[in-house]
């Protein structure tokens, strides 16, 4: 990542109050990814508004951690 570009900041399965998270971390200059840890969004919690984020990393197979960590690297 270059100077001129804003951190980013991963977060994990923002549902519910953590919707409040990226406008959080905006306020600090800092963009944020979110990692989704199923497949499908969880229908029993308000989903995150993945329109707040640079991105959405759906992690596939818990056994494959690292194509979750090398899209992760992309950012």
């Amino acid at each position: 990542m270059g100077n001129t570009e804003r951190p980013v900041a991963a977060i994990v399965d923002g549902y519910s109050t953590g919707n409040f998270l990226p406008a959080a971390f905006e306020r600090l200059g800092v963009a944020v990814v979110h990692v989704q840890s199923t497949p499908e969004l969880m229908p029993s919690m308000l989903a995150p508004a993945l329109d707040a984020y640079v991105g959405n990393i759906i992690c596939g197979d818990p056994g494959r951690l690292d194509a979750t960590v090398a899209a992760l690297a992309r950012y």
